[in-house]
């Protein structure tokens, strides 16, 4: 996350969760990877400007019952339950 004067509060210093994805052989072998994982931190917005990020095409402030509309069952599924 990017912006002007950020004020963000994290709850730990650990990650809350991960999800370990594995990409299908035919991305394995064309990009020579095998998969990704992603790690989860809780942390509030306090207050500052949040830019649009570099490498992002769209990107969204949502709430945890709007991420069920957005997210693939499957991974909603293994989120939901770290959402606040």
């Amino acid at each position: 996350m990017t912006g002007t004067d950020l004020d963000c509060f994290f709850l730990g210093s650990a990650p809350c969760a991960h999800l370990e994805h594995v990409y299908p052989k035919e991305y394995q072998e064309k990009n020579d990877v095998y998969g990704t994982k992603v790690f989860f931190y809780r942390a509030q917005l306090l207050g500052g400007t949040v830019e649009k990020l570099r490498q992002a095409e769209e990107y969204r402030w949502l709430t945890a019952e709007e991420l069920g509309d957005v997210f693939s069952k499957d991974y909603y599924a293994a989120c939901r339950d770290m959402l606040l």
